[in-house]
């Protein structure tokens, strides 16, 4: 697999340009890339919100279900960690 040119805080930089308005376009222009490439991040962003939001979700189930085994602070973590 190729490394990427762009860290990561590159990225969500660029992510960041894009939900404030600029175009994909513009862009992709901007920091020589395709819109393919630019479209895709979006996408990988929005999974894994989504998969982030289903671990929680997940660590919720377990800490209910075991109380008295000590997944309270794994929880506690995770959702700490999904609000910021």
């Amino acid at each position: 697999m190729k490394r990427s040119t762009f860290s990561d805080s590159q990225i969500l930089f660029i992510l960041k340009q894009h939900e404030a308005g600029a175009s994909v376009s513009e862009l992709a222009n901007e920091y020589g890339v395709s819109t393919a490439l630019m479209e895709r991040l979006k996408e990988l962003e929005t999974e894994n919100t989504r998969l982030n939001k289903l671990y929680a979700d997940w660590l919720l189930r377990l800490t209910t279900t075991h109380k008295r085994s000590g997944f309270g602070l794994c929880f506690i973590s995770k959702r700490s960690a999904i609000r910021s």
